[in-house]
């Protein structure tokens, strides 16, 4: 008897964990926040995957990555599990892990980066019938790191050259919204594709420069109307979803958004104190994503920026009965509106975290022993 021994034959995978916490409104159902919430969990784990980043970060970047996520986690995920659960009230937190084939993933990264080559080629990084990004490049000169789109004019522009002209065709406005190593927003730039008296004609080609933090790892740019700000890049068929899940993946999607060119709503601070934490929520008029936080000393605060554009609040100072604040102030500005906690004393808080809701954010306190 002779027997061969084969070599194994290996495929290679990586494990991939993601996590993510929803809290969710008065008018939804449980059942699909839960499943939002996986959703969310799974995107977050398979933006982990290596060469992930990699296959983005070229002016691919700028469209939604969405559709290749769509396609990996319906096809490509193995041995999927939920290693942690939890729901407290309203708010869902999930932690998922799961293999993925690297062959198949390096696959899939080529496949998407060829149609979004050719797609970017016949309608451009974004094309909302009135401008065209064409290109968009980093580059750098004597005055640092600045990102460059090339942009081309549809429909004649008129006249720019009074705000009142501008605030009436936000269509002709370009966004450059950039995020750090890890994903995280750090701003949204604009710029008119002009501010003369005189207007732009269909066909004529313009360079519009960026100046964002030498923090950006990324960035996108996108157009009020656009392909990517109407959604159309995601009414993909995607096999095996049905149309529950794709309802879901959209709501997902919605999520992730950006907030819009237009003026914010801060609706209402809510302080809900305990005796381990002081959680507050900022209501708004949809989610906030863009938010930072940090604390100041001399006097003690917690502050939280929210960037972006916001209408004039409608109360300047909220009182707060609490062990660890005495009071809420709230101050807009030009590229932010800017929340502070002052505290009585820096020494009884332990930690701050935010957390996103749908409708806004909470900012969690949490209290020392005193």
């Amino acid at each position: 008897m002779i027997i061969v021994l084969l070599p194994a034959i290996s495929f290679s995978r990586e494990l991939i964990k993601g996590h993510y916490c929803y809290t969710f409104g008065e008018g939804e159902n449980l059942e699909e926040a839960r499943e939002l919430t996986r959703t969310l969990a799974i995107r977050n784990a398979i933006e982990t995957c290596t060469g992930f980043e990699n296959a983005f970060n070229t002016a691919l970047s700028f469209n939604s990555t969405n559709d290749i996520i769509q396609i990996i986690s319906s096809g490509y995920l193995k041995d999927l599990k939920v290693i942690d659960h939890t729901e407290e009230g309203k708010t869902i937190c999930e932690t998922i892990e799961a293999n993925v084939p690297i062959e198949a993933l390096n696959k899939v990264f080529r496949m998407e980066t060829e149609k979004k080559e050719e797609k970017i080629e016949n309608y451009g990084i974004d094309n909302n019938g009135y401008l065209k990004i064409l290109r968009v490049t980093k580059q750098t000169d004597r005055y640092g790191f600045h990102l460059m789109a090339l942009v081309k004019v549809l429909r004649p522009t008129g006249s720019l050259h009074l705000p009142s002209h501008r605030n009436r065709k936000p269509f002709f406005k370009v966004f450059m919204d950039t995020f750090d190593s890890e994903g995280f927003p750090l701003g949204s730039e604009s710029n008119f594709i002009h501010e003369s008296e005189v207007e732009m004609l269909p066909g004529e080609i313009k360079a519009l420069f960026f100046y964002p933090s030498i923090d950006t790892k990324t960035f996108k740019a996108w157009l009020v109307g656009g392909i990517k700000d109407s959604g159309k890049e995601t009414d993909k068929k995607t096999p095996g979803a049905t149309a529950k899940t794709a309802t879901i993946a959209k709501k997902a999607d919605q999520i992730s958004l950006q907030e819009e060119f237009i003026y914010r709503r801060l609706k209402s601070i809510e302080p809900k104190d305990s005796e381990e934490e002081l959680r507050v929520e900022i209501l708004a008029d949809g989610p906030i994503h863009n938010a930072k936080k940090f604390f100041m000393d001399r006097p003690p605060r917690l502050v939280i920026d929210l960037k972006g554009k916001w209408r004039n609040p409608e109360y300047s100072v909220i009182g707060v009965n609490s062990t660890i604040v005495k009071k809420i102030r709230i101050g807009k500005h030009i590229d932010k509106l800017r929340i502070v906690f002052d505290l009585k004393d820096r020494k009884l808080v332990t930690s701050a975290m935010i957390q996103r809701m749908h409708n806004g954010l909470a900012a969690i306190i949490k209290k020392g022993n005193y």
